[in-house]
């Protein structure tokens, strides 16, 4: 049996969610490129401030994620502006190169604290760079976490990538499997020895 993934986006928006208790960390100035994004542990919430103004420019934070696992990643954003109306914020998730755009979204904000939830399937494991902005003219307050939902098959030993290195089958035995996973290879290799008569 295995776990096969396509990339879907998910969207949610939770107003009454409320953040689960999880460790807080405010963001650490410069983190206004890839090269010095905060590091942000999984299922730990970071907090920041992203504004911009007119005549100083945009406040943009980045931070560094590595999941722990393959499967559903889920952003939890709780978020509130300094405006009277609804606005929200832009999540620029990027991949380790810190240009290859990897998965867009946004959290909307208002006066009071607004916490939605997006979720991308399919994710791997390796290191992404999340840059968070704003719109013009106002200042966006937020608390982001972000978590993995592991799919309920287990993974298959690597490298069986191919034919010469198929992983061989015992008899009478389920073998578990992931393919199509972000960063991950497209395909598993197995041999079977049959049974003489």
């Amino acid at each position: 049996s295995s776990d096969v993934c396509s990339s879907d986006l998910l969207l949610a928006s939770l107003a009454p969610l409320a953040l689960p208790a999880l460790a807080q960390i405010p963001e650490s100035e410069p983190n206004d490129d890839a090269a010095h994004a905060n590091f942000w542990p999984e299922n730990d919430t970071i907090t920041g401030t992203s504004c911009y103004q007119v005549g100083t420019g945009i406040d943009v934070d980045w931070f560094m994620i590595v999941p722990g696992e393959q499967g559903v990643l889920t952003i939890t954003a709780t978020v509130s502006n300094n405006t009277q109306g609804a606005y929200g914020i832009q999540i620029h998730v990027f991949q380790k190169d810190g240009v290859t755009l990897y998965w867009n979204t946004s959290a909307e904000s208002h006066p009071t604290p607004y916490t939605s939830q997006t979720s991308r399937t399919c994710a791997g494991t390796d290191t992404l760079l999340v840059e968070v902005n704003t719109g013009l003219d106002h200042c966006e307050y937020y608390a982001l976490s972000y978590g993995v939902t592991p799919p309920f098959f287990a993974n298959d030993l690597e490298d069986n990538d191919d034919l010469a290195q198929a992983t061989p089958l015992a008899m009478d035995t389920w073998t578990e499997g992931r393919i199509q996973y972000d960063f991950d290879d497209g395909a598993d290799y197995y041999s079977m020895q049959l049974p003489q008569k």
